[in-house]
């Protein structure tokens, strides 16, 4: 048959069908007038509930089966459903109706033989369900071989409908074995068609399975747990009519499941729907081996109609206190059932968020990712990447033990192909590509649906992650950046500082050995030649200018040639003697160090004695030198009067220090306190000279 929905032929078979489903639908209307006609003669409990669920679930038959010939036509499964709804069951329901109605009002022809079929049409229905199974889901069986076993199966199903038709009496004897053969003819078929099924074909069977499932509990329910309840239950016609109608409604499960499954409507929620069922079940399960267990166990012990009553209201107070625990259990067991060793998707979801919130965002943010995401998946492997630029790096992984992949270039806006990747989810944020999750399973294992379905959610909760993530990164970065400008600006200042000197010696000196030379001859033509005197003296007052000039120029900062040519102790000496305040100098084990280390050193102990000689009013100043766990320390104390560091602003002096340290990766503290004096202490790392060589 034609597929498609747009041809007119398509579009006259679509009419054609839903317009016998019409009236089959109005027969079971009929059926339901002539109910109500007879229902003051029907008999409560089993009668009654069969009477009115039964034409509910001949309707769900015939509308289903409808809905899959008119989407599906080529699937023969729709028209199975469809014929045992309208030609089966509504034919069934209807005779059997008309048959009560000729039993009440009398002389209506073929009344007999109406009840005959009526009671007996059914296990033509039934038959007709070992074929939806041995076709489910695409309408065809396993492979061509299964042919001979399905015309065998259908052979054995005729002869055992026409022996039903002769004589309705229960199954017995060989006769069973024309139901066996079958039954397990179409449930080896679904088994082998799973095991060789991809993730949306599994998807698909289990939806029959769960129904299918249901189906036989409730069917079991009636002849099981209706005797274990107490006589006086029994013989209530509600109780009998609310077994039933559980065990005759839960067929219409059947062509709801099948429908789902065909037309892949919410596909993929059947596994939490089985394991909400399982959990509910389990729990209902429990609740009602307390009941049974109390009421009827202690009740038959006692034998007091007072004391059942007690027991009743002792048995529900019971399950109310467990109901909380039972449930936990009950959901932990479903859970178990469905997922396996993992924890439900939303178990998943919850603890990400979890980790997330309780994580700083940093590497460790994404590591916690690459392992939630393992352990969800069931993967052999685990990536988080970031799109970082023009790059698209791995930036964690689980097993951490695993090589890390090397970065990929990305020339466009799209995700590329990641090397041995079964399933690449995008991370966006705000329209914004942060990275992507990558998972790779095992070898011979795709990703199920459900799983993929999770991976997906986890890219949505982990998009905030990553943007922090990306965000902290770039803040490391910035101060990475601004530590190195400031380190260069040191290095800079003090490279400026031995060009000056090297100035002062070219410039500024060189102009004072002429203005003394030019005095000496000053001298000489005061005696011999005072005429030529004013042009000398004009000179050599030009000359004093410029080497005034030159001066101020260079007077901005002057790296000492001390601190260059022998180092810090020889360079801090002669500022010690300058000092108004008797300084002790002190160096211990101390070297040559990186010109900029020993700079910061030297003019931060600079700072502290011109602080102290201004301010501290004190008689004695230390400083002392040493190399300690790799670094240089500095410390310069003096025992003056000190300042409430709480109260006073540190000056531009002080912040120079602090910056200068910090810019190389040291550290200053300051402390002072009233009548205590003033400690300035410092830890600079104690990087050697490197010699330099003339070029």
């Amino acid at each position: 048959m034609n597929r498609s929905t747009g041809s007119p032929m398509a579009e006259g078979h679509r009419r054609l069908i839903w317009g016998i489903t019409l009236v089959m639908i109005a027969l079971i209307g009929i059926d339901l007038v002539l109910f109500a006609f007879n229902l003051p003669a029907a008999q409560p409990g089993k009668d009654l509930a069969l009477r009115i669920i039964v034409p509910g679930v001949v309707a769900a038959f015939v509308v289903l089966g409808a809905l899959l010939v008119s989407r599906v036509p080529s699937n023969p499964i729709g028209w199975i459903l469809w014929a045992v709804g309208g030609l089966t069951g509504v034919v069934q329901i209807l005779l059997t109706e008309y048959s009560e109605t000729a039993l009440r009002v009398g002389g209506l022809p073929g009344a007999a033989t109406a009840g005959w079929l009526g009671r007996n049409l059914g296990s033509v229905a039934t038959a007709t369900i070992v074929y939806i199974v041995l076709l489910f889901p695409d309408g065809r069986l396993p492979t061509p071989r299964w042919r001979p076993a399905a015309i065998a199966s259908g052979i054995m199903l005729a002869i055992l409908a026409i022996l039903q038709l002769i004589n309705p009496a229960p199954l017995t004897g060989p006769v069973v074995i024309l139901a066996v053969i079958p039954a397990l003819t179409a449930l080896s078929g679904i088994i082998i068609k799973y095991r060789r099924a991809g993730p949306e074909r599994k998807q698909q069977i289990k939806w029959l399975a769960y129904a299918a499932v249901i189906v036989v509990l409730a069917a079991f329910s009636l002849p099981t747990v209706f005797p274990l309840l107490p006589p006086n239950l029994q013989q209530q016609p509600w109780v009998l009519f609310g077994f039933v109608s559980f065990s005759a409604g839960s067929i219409s499960l059947l062509p709801i499941a099948i429908t789902i499954a065909i037309l892949r409507y919410r596909l993929y929620d059947i596994d939490l729907v089985i394991n909400r069922t399982v959990a509910y079940g389990a729990l209902a399960a429990v609740i009602t081996v307390i009941y049974v267990a109390i009421v009827v166990g202690i009740g038959s012990l006692i034998g007091n109609g007072r004391s059942n009553v007690l027991l009743s209201l002792a048995a529900a107070a019971l399950v109310a206190v467990a109901f909380q625990p039972l449930r936990a259990r009950a959901q932990l067991f479903a859970n178990r059932l469905v997922y396996g060793n993992r924890a439900s998707p939303y178990e998943v979801l919850s603890r990400f968020s979890e980790r997330i919130a309780q994580t700083i965002a940093s590497d460790e943010t994404l590591q916690q990712m690459a392992v939630v995401l393992a352990e969800a998946t069931r993967a052999r492997r685990a990536e988080v990447w970031l799109h970082t630029g023009n790059l698209l790096q791995c930036a964690a992984l689980y097993p951490t033990a695993a090589e890390m992949p090397a970065p990929i270039a990305m020339t466009t806006d799209d995700m590329p192909p990641i090397p041995g990747a079964d399933a690449i989810v995008p991370v966006t944020y705000q329209g914004e590509l942060l990275g992507a999750l990558v998972v790779e399973k095992r070898k011979g294992e795709a990703l199920a649906p459900i799983e993929d379905k999770l991976l997906r959610d986890l890219a949505r909760e982990a998009g905030l992650a990553l943007k922090n993530v990306g965000l902290a990164a770039d803040l490391r970065q910035r101060l990475e950046e601004l530590r190195s400008s400031r380190e260069r600006l040191v290095t800079a200042q003090d490279a400026e500082r031995r060009r000056l000197e090297r100035n002062i010696h070219d410039g500024a000196q060189q102009n004072l050995v002429a203005l003394k030379v030019k005095l000496g001859l000053a001298r000489h033509l005061l005696e011999k030649d005072p005429a030529r005197l004013p042009d000398l003296i004009r000179q050599l007052d030009a000359d004093a200018d410029e080497t005034l000039s030159t001066i101020r120029d260079l007077a901005r900062g002057i790296y000492p040639p001390l601190l260059a040519d022998q180092g810090l102790v020889t360079a801090l000496q002669p500022q010690a003697r300058r000092s108004p305040i008797p300084v002790s100098l002190r160096a211990d084990g101390t070297g040559r160090y990186r010109p900029d280390i020993e700079a910061a050193t030297y003019f931060c102990c600079l700072e502290a004695l011109q602080n102290a000689a201004k301010y501290s009013q004190a008689s004695e100043i230390h400083i002392r030198l040493s190399q300690q766990d790799g670094r240089l320390v500095f410390v310069v104390e003096d025992n003056g009067r000190g300042y409430d560091a709480s109260q006073t602003q540190p000056g531009s002096g002080l912040q120079n220090m602090v910056d200068r340290v910090e810019a190389l990766g040291g550290k200053l503290e300051i402390s002072s306190s009233l009548g205590a004096g003033t400690r300035v202490a410092g830890r600079l790392p104690a990087m050697p000279a490197v010699a330099s060589t003339a070029g």
